[in-house]
């Protein structure tokens, strides 16, 4: 599973941070997720993004160990607007390389555009700036 902030919308250099949990029992030094941009031009074209564990640690869950890794990754100045879904979830092993763990986990997606959302206006000329919700 990997845990995005529920953000909606990402823009050129901003940058996402996300959890990643799974099960795995051999060693590795490090993983990335790249998530590729769903219509035409993937890493060929620059569409793509990578996150990469800044640290990952082994923990109990649910009475079963999992390892629980922390990402984070700069959308790219070079990236199209779109919808970018995970397309690999890889580990480095030592004397290995990277190896591909999964493969297309398309529940997993965030969304890019360009420049800042605009402002719904309404009829009467007013401007929808933000409602926030407080827990």
């Amino acid at each position: 599973m990997i845990d995005l902030p529920q953000k909606g919308l990402w823009t050129p250099g901003d940058t996402i941070r996300a959890v990643l949990r799974f099960r795995w029992e051999s060693e590795f030094d490090a993983v990335k997720v790249e998530l590729h941009r769903t219509t035409f031009g993937g890493i060929a074209y620059g569409n793509y993004i990578v996150l990469r564990s800044r640290k990952h640690q082994r923990v109990v869950k649910d009475g079963r160990p999992c390892i629980v890794a922390n990402l984070e990754g700069v959308v790219p100045d070079s990236v199209r607007p779109g919808t970018y879904e995970c397309k690999y979830v890889r580990c480095f092993v030592p004397k290995r390389g990277w190896v591909m763990l999964f493969e297309d986990v398309r529940d997993v997606s965030l969304r890019v555009r360009r420049g800042p959302p605009a402002a719904p206006l309404s009829e009467e000329g007013a401007e929808f700036l933000a409602l926030e919700v407080e827990a």
